[in-house]
């Protein structure tokens, strides 16, 4: 099934501010990764894509963070 990248996607949340930190991502990176997620606003698939390649993250670790 082709997902549109616009889909919401459920999020553990922990983990994903757990690895902002862990890669040392700059401070106004970081924060306004952790506003968007905190404020309330749904990440998309096309969010979990961008948040996947520039944390660097494992297929295995996305799926962890972005599918729980």
């Amino acid at each position: 099934m082709k997902r549109n990248r616009n889909e919401v996607l459920a999020l553990d949340a922990n983990k994903l501010i757990f690895k902002i930190f862990e890669k040392s991502l700059n401070v106004d990176t970081a924060a306004a990764i952790y506003r968007q997620i905190s404020g309330g606003r749904e990440l998309t698939i096309g969010d979990a894509m961008r948040l996947k390649e520039l944390l660097n993250l494992t297929d295995v670790e996305a799926i962890d963070i972005f599918l729980s």
